[in-house]
């Protein structure tokens, strides 16, 4: 990613779950739109206030966003440990809400293949927010999204950590 602000890096995470707050009535239509067109365009349609009161569960374990290295670590870390211990530990109701790494292996116009390794699958990923994607190249997954690309090192810790918390 170049050079993003931390609220857009928030948003790019945030946006493939605040379909769920749609759907359960916590926001409405525009304000997802605001959402998803500051996560895709990387320009903020919506305030900082109005971020941490929607997304007030991520709030609860990030004291703010203006840090892009606690950013990194929440979101690439922290979060999926967060989610599986709130579900208990169940892996197949929590999977879809955490995230993991990705090895791509096609991509299409607004999508790509990718391969996550932790279930052996082959995912159909949207791409509305990575930039200039090809195979091989590693992903991270949140929801039906790629959220950014990855380095190979960070990859490998993404593995690793997640070993540590899925058993």
């Amino acid at each position: 990613m170049n050079e993003v602000k931390p609220e857009i890096y928030f948003l790019r995470y945030a946006y493939p779950c605040s379909h769920i707050l749609l759907k359960r009535g916590e926001i409405n239509e525009k304000t997802f739109e605001l959402i998803k067109k500051s996560a895709i365009e990387g320009k903020m349609y919506i305030t900082e206030e109005d971020i941490k009161r929607i997304f007030w569960r991520a709030f609860n374990h990030l004291r703010d966003i203006s840090s892009m290295e606690k950013l990194k670590l929440f979101w690439r870390f922290e979060h999926s440990k967060i989610i599986l211990e709130k579900f208990s530990g169940n892996l197949e109701i929590a999977r879809e809400c955490m995230v993991f790494p990705c090895i791509v292996t096609r991509t299409k116009a607004n999508s790509l293949i990718a391969k996550m390794p932790f279930f052996h699958e082959t995912l159909s990923l949207k791409n509305e927010l990575v930039r200039d994607v090809k195979k091989g190249d590693r992903i991270t997954k949140h929801y039906s999204h790629a959220c950014e690309k990855i380095d190979e090192e960070t990859y490998e810790r993404m593995v690793e950590a997640l070993k540590k918390i899925i058993r």
